[in-house]
C-alpha cells in the first residue's frame, strides 16, 4: 500500500491572526500533477470571490466582487451560449434588478454585438484616463469634446482636422466626402 495523497480540498479558514476578530474564508484547492496542493479560489469574509487570488479585497473597490487573476500568464473570463444560432452571451450592469447597460453578443450568422446604455445618459470612450469620444443620449457623436451643435463634431483647440485617405493600389478610386439630400 502507498501513502495517502490529497488531490483537492475545501477548507474554512480564519482570515487573520487577531484575537476576537472572526473573519473567515472558504478556500478551494487542487493539486497539479507533481506539485503541492494550491489554493485556486476563495470566498472571503466580505463575500468576494477570487479565482487565482487569495486576496480579492486588494483589487479596485468598484470591481472586486469577482476577481479573475493569475500570478503569471494570461487571465480571462468566457461567457458562452452553446446554441450556435440565436442565443446570446451577455454581460449586464444593473441597479438592483433593473438592467442599466449591457454588452450583448448574438451567436449565429448575424453575429451582431451591442454595447448599450439603456439609461438617458451618454457613453464615453477614452484612453490615458481621458475621455476621447462621446455618444450622447440623442445619438450625437463627439470626438475630442463633450458638446456638439450637429450629429457629429470634432472638437480641438488647435487643429480640428478630419483626414480621409485612400490607401489602395487599384486605379479609379477616389477619397470622397459626400453631402446628399436623401
Amino acid at each position: 500500500a502507498g501513502s495517502q495523497v490529497g488531490y483537492a480540498a475545501i477548507r474554512g479558514r480564519k482570515e487573520n491572526g487577531t484575537d476576537g476578530n472572526y473573519d473567515g474564508a472558504l478556500t478551494f484547492a487542487t493539486r497539479p500533477n507533481g506539485s503541492n496542493m494550491t489554493e485556486q479560489a476563495r470566498i472571503d469574509s466580505g463575500g468576494r470571490l477570487g479565482l487565482g487570488t487569495n486576496d480579492p479585497s486588494s483589487f479596485n473597490t468598484y470591481a472586486r466582487d469577482l476577481v479573475v487573476a493569475r500570478s503569471s500568464g494570461d487571465a480571462g473570463l468566457t461567457i458562452s451560449a452553446q446554441d450556435a444560432s440565436s442565443e446570446y452571451g451577455s454581460l449586464h450592469f444593473s441597479g438592483g434588478t433593473t438592467v442599466r447597460s449591457y454588452i450583448d453578443q448574438q451567436n449565429g450568422s448575424t453575429g451582431r454585438m451591442f454595447l448599450m446604455n439603456k439609461a438617458n445618459g451618454y457613453m464615453g470612450f477614452g484612453t490615458n484616463n481621458t475621455e476621447a469620444v462621446r455618444i450622447d443620449s440623442s445619438g450625437k457623436l463627439m470626438v475630442g469634446g463633450t458638446t456638439a451643435d450637429g450629429k457629429f463634431a470634432v472638437i480641438d483647440s488647435s487643429n480640428p482636422d478630419i483626414a480621409m485617405r485612400y490607401n489602395g493600389t487599384a486605379g479609379g478610386h477616389a477619397t470622397r466626402l459626400m453631402f446628399m439630400d436623401k
